[in-house]
């Protein structure tokens, strides 16, 4: 799938439909995959081919990072009825690597998998992937 066949929705729009929501951060790391999960975004290691690593690599910023989009991000829909969150944090939360080098800084966070709680999680991205897009309801810009 390519970007272009995702659909966005403001913060706003999206708590009109019930996509803004509250996430227990205890359920972060619930199961083996989530773990696995935050090891590779908080560990840069260059057997991945690209991959968001936070710049701290606590778990309670963790946590607090996963908190925040889902309650304050924008929703990126699938064609698929699937969705994550991406929260444009304004400040540099990690960087992004290809095999192991540095490629991008990341001031954004993407939450990928929010109805499964045993495969939620979060990596950091650069906030240009949504810096153009529309609500697809309001057709103001979501991130801001």
């Amino acid at each position: 799938m390519t970007p272009d066949e995702r659909t966005y929705l403001c913060w706003h729009c999206a708590s009109e439909q019930g996509l803004a929501r509250e996430i227990d951060p205890t359920t972060l790391m619930n199961s083996e995959y989530q773990l696995g999960k935050f090891v590779k975004h908080t560990v840069v290691d260059p057997i991945f081919k690209l991959a968001g690593v936070f710049k701290d690599p606590e778990v309670s910023t963790y946590e607090k990072w996963v908190v925040n989009s889902v309650a304050s991000g924008c929703v990126v829909l699938t064609p698929n009825r699937t969705h994550a969150y991406v929260f444009v944090a304004s400040q540099q939360v990690g960087v992004t690597y290809k095999h192991g080098s540095f490629h991008t800084a990341a001031d954004a966070v993407k939450v990928v998998l929010p109805t499964s709680p045993v495969r939620v999680h979060a990596y950091p991205i650069s906030s240009h992937v949504i810096a153009a897009k529309k609500c697809a309801k309001c057709g103001r810009p979501v991130a801001g």
